[in-house]
C-alpha cells in the first residue's frame, strides 16, 4: 500500500476509537433496549467494553506491525533526557526524530496520539475478578509510563524540523501530549512548539495553548 493509503487506514482506526469513547457505557448506541430492563439502568457490562477495547488495541498493533520501512525514521538526533535537566530548550528535553516523507511523520504522530487516547480510556478489569489496591496502582503507573513514552515521541517528531503540512497536522497530537506531561520544562516545550506553529505558519494554535494553561491551572501571563 502507498503511504497515503496507510495513513488513511490509521484515520479510520482513530475514528473507531473516538466512536468507542463517545459511546461510553450507553447501551442505546449498541443495541435497542427495553426501558424497563435492568440493563437500561446499569448500561453495558464493563467486560463488554473491555473486549471492544482489546479489539481496537489489536487493530492498532496490526497496523503498526505492517508498516513498511518508509515509516521508520531516517535519523534520530540526541537522546531523550529526563525532565530534571536545568536547560529550558526543548531539544535538551526531547530528542529529534526525522522522517524523509512528511506523510509518514504526520501518521506516526497520529499513531502515538491514538495510543495515548486508547490507554487513557481502558475499562477497568477489576469488574471481572477481584483485584488488590497494589494491582490497581501498578495499572495506573503503567498507564503513566505508556502515555509519557508516546508523548515524548510526538514532541520528538515535532522537533525533527518537519514540513509546514506536518506542523499544521500536529496541533492536536501536541495538545494531547501536553495534557499527559507534568514536568514544568516539558510543558513549556510543548507550549513553545504550539506557539511556533502560529508564528511561522499563521495557523491558529493559541486556543490550544490557552486550554492547556487552564487545565494545568497556570497563569496565562
Amino acid at each position: 500500500m502507498r503511504e497515503d493509503m496507510i495513513a488513511n487506514a490509521l484515520i479510520w482506526l482513530l475514528s473507531k476509537i473516538v466512536n468507542f469513547i463517545a459511546s461510553g457505557d450507553s447501551i442505546d448506541n449498541v443495541y435497542p433496549q427495553n426501558p424497563a430492563s435492568p440493563n437500561g439502568i446499569i448500561g453495558i457490562n464493563q467486560m463488554v467494553l473491555l473486549e471492544r477495547w482489546k479489539e481496537l488495541e489489536t487493530e492498532l498493533d496490526i497496523w503498526y506491525r505492517g508498516l513498511p520501512e518508509t515509516f521508520n525514521p531516517c535519523a534520530k538526533l540526541g537522546q531523550i533526557i529526563d525532565g530534571r535537566v536545568s536547560v529550558h530548550s526543548a531539544r535538551m528535553i526531547f530528542s529529534e526524530i526525522w522522517y524523509s516523507n512528511p506523510i509518514c511523520a504526520s501518521a506516526m504522530q497520529l499513531y502515538h496520539m491514538a495510543r495515548i487516547i486508547l490507554i487513557m480510556n481502558k475499562p477497568h478489569e477489576s469488574t471481572a475478578r477481584r483485584s488488590t489496591l497494589t494491582t490497581r496502582l501498578h495499572s495506573y503507573r503503567d498507564i503513566e509510563v505508556v502515555t509519557r513514552h508516546h508523548s515524548f515521541q510526538i514532541c520528538s517528531i515535532a522537533l525533527g524540523r518537519p514540513e509546514g503540512s506536518v506542523r499544521i497536522q500536529q496541533v492536536q497530537p501536541l495538545f494531547v501530549a501536553g495534557q499527559c506531561l507534568t514536568d514544568t520544562k516539558e510543558r513549556n516545550a510543548v507550549l513553545s512548539l504550539l506557539r511556533g506553529i502560529e508564528t511561522d505558519l499563521g495557523w491558529a494554535t493559541d486556543y490550544r495553548v490557552k486550554q492547556l494553561l487552564r487545565e494545568w491551572k497556570w497563569d496565562e501571563e
